[in-house]
């Protein structure tokens, strides 16, 4: 079965695919309408390893590793910072000069019940914590997931534990509550 060009390679999470990407963070309420309200600025001399930033303009990034120059005869001293995709797991690095401003990207963390489960066509439907509704998201192509889904619906509650940041939804985790 061939993968979706979008499709998350981390071995422990599920990326959704770009077309239920619109309609989980509507569900969310995450869509910010500019996206420069989506960061914090931060300086380069003060971020620490774990903290989340943007690197490339684009990543956000989990810090593993950051190495400090020192200021020289032709410059300011420099960060260069290296991360990981919270979304893929790829390796990204960039530097910044100590005084410039990284990105600190938006994150909300939240947990979805779901309601309703459609094994042929491969959908559920999840509610929100203020009692609303939305269907139509596809079941997660990783297979333990989808199992642990399609196995307990009907006999318990079904939550799934999401990341959303920057117009990027991460399913993080099933968790399976019975009745």
């Amino acid at each position: 079965v061939e993968q979706p060009s979008n499709a998350c390679t981390h071995p422990h999470a599920h990326h959704l695919p770009r077309q239920e990407l619109r309609t989980l963070l509507d569900l969310l309420e995450m869509a910010p309408r500019d996206q420069s309200d989506a960061y914090k600025p931060l300086a380069a001399n003060k971020v620490k390893k774990g903290m989340v930033v943007v690197l490339k303009k684009q990543y956000p990034c989990k810090v593993v590793a950051i190495n400090r120059s020192q200021p020289g005869k032709h410059g300011a001293a420099k960060q260069n910072i290296i991360g990981l995709d919270i979304f893929t797991g790829k390796k990204h690095e960039d530097t910044f000069s100590s005084s410039e401003e990284v990105r600190l990207p938006d994150m909300l963390r939240d947990e979805l019940q779901v309601i309703g489960v459609n094994s042929d066509e491969g959908t559920f439907s999840a509610l929100r914590k203020d009692g609303t509704s939305d269907g139509g998201f596809s079941l997660p192509d990783d297979t333990a997931m989808r199992a642990q889904i399609e196995e307990a619906y009907g006999d318990a509650d079904i939550f799934i534990n999401v990341l959303s940041c920057m117009d990027n939804v991460l399913v993080r985790s099933v968790r399976v509550q019975p009745w």
